[in-house]
């Protein structure tokens, strides 16, 4: 079994603000389409949405926030961006 790289202690308000932005750029991209970004911008966007919907109707999205919050926490997303560029 592959051994995950131990992910960062990030305070929590911290990652959620982390997790505005990623959930902010990841919705520019989609809605940018055919224009694409870099392969790990492209994975990360990719997963957020995955999470989230991507963009759509007017909704509440304190509950989006925060599952991207938990990929930010958790190192998904740093694993998925370490995957195409090597991070210190």
């Amino acid at each position: 079994m592959a051994r995950r790289a131990q992910a960062p202690q990030i305070p929590g308000a911290f990652a959620d603000v982390i997790a505005i932005e990623l959930l902010s750029a990841a919705r520019a991209l989609a809605i940018r389409e055919p224009l694409t970004a870099s392969p790990a911008t492209a994975a990360v966007s990719q997963r957020v949405n995955a999470v989230t919907g991507g963009p759509g109707h007017d909704r509440w999205l304190s509950p989006e926030i925060a599952a991207v919050a938990e990929l930010v926490r958790n190192g998904e997303l740093l694993d998925i961006a370490r995957r195409y560029v090597a991070l210190s």
